[in-house]
C-alpha cells in the first residue's frame, strides 16, 4: 500500500502513524531499535501491511493488469492506484473528512519531526505544500506523482503515462480494491490487537 492507506490504517495512534510514515526510510533492525516503542510498532506494522498486500491474490491480480507494460513497477503503481481509489471512496471508510484527516496527519508528523528521517522530512514538506493527501483523489495529482517518480528512476519506467492505465482499468481496479481493502483492514485490526 502507498502512504495514505498506511496513515489511515494507523487509526488515531500517533506513534503508529509516525512509524507507518517513515518505515521505508528505516533500514534493518539496528535503525529500528533507535525509535520509541509505538513508532517501532508502526514501522513493523508498515512492513507487515506491505507483505500482506504483496501476497494477497486480489492485489496480485491488479498488478497482473500492469506488469506487461511496467514490469517491476507494476506493484508500485497498484499501491498508488489503491490510494487513489481509497481517497475517492473515503466516506465509505472514515467518518473523518479527507481534509480533516490530512490536517491531522500532517500535524502529528510535524509534531514528531525529530523522529522523521531527512528523506521523509522532504516528502512531508512536499505533501503539505501541495496538499497531496487531500487531492490524491484527482487524476491530476496522480499524474504529477507518477511523473515525479518517473524522473527519479535510473531508466525509462514509463510511469508518467500510467494514469491512462488507471482510467483504462478503473472498473476492474475498483472491484479489486473493494474486495482487498476490507481484508487488509481486518488484518491490521488483528495485528494491532496482538502486537
Amino acid at each position: 500500500m502507498n502512504f495514505i492507506a498506511h496513515l489511515y490504517l494507523s487509526g488515531t495512534n500517533e506513534g503508529l502513524l509516525v512509524g507507518n510514515f517513515i518505515a521505508d526510510a528505516v533500514k534493518g533492525r539496528a535503525q529500528l531499535e533507535t525509535y520509541p516503542e509505538q513508532i517501532r510498532k508502526g514501522i513493523v506494522l508498515h512492513r507487515r501491511i506491505d507483505n500482506f498486500t504483496d501476497t494477497h491474490p486480489v492485489a496480485r491480480a491488479s498488478k497482473y493488469l500492469l506488469v506487461a507494460k511496467y514490469n517491476h513497477f507494476a506493484g508500485v503503481l497498484v499501491d498508488i492506484f489503491y490510494d487513489y481509489l481509497l481517497t475517492n471512496s473515503w466516506g465509505q471508510y472514515s467518518d473523518e473528512s479527507l481534509t480533516d484527516f490530512s490536517e491531522r496527519c500532517v500535524g502529528v508528523l510535524e509534531k514528531n519531526i525529530n523522529h522523521i528521517p531527512e528523506k521523509m522530512k522532504l516528502f512531508l514538506r512536499y505533501t503539505k505544500m501541495y496538499d497531496t493527501i487531500n487531492s490524491y483523489n484527482t487524476t491530476t495529482t496522480i499524474t504529477n506523482v507518477l511523473s515525479g517518480m518517473s524522473k527519479r528512476t535510473a531508466f525509462n519506467s514509463n510511469m508518467e503515462a500510467a494514469t491512462e492505465d488507471l482510467i483504462l482499468h478503473a472498473k476492474v481496479l475498483q472491484q479489486h480494491f473493494e474486495v482487498f481493502f476490507p481484508d487488509l483492514q481486518n488484518f491490521v485490526t488483528h495485528e494491532i490487537a496482538n502486537n
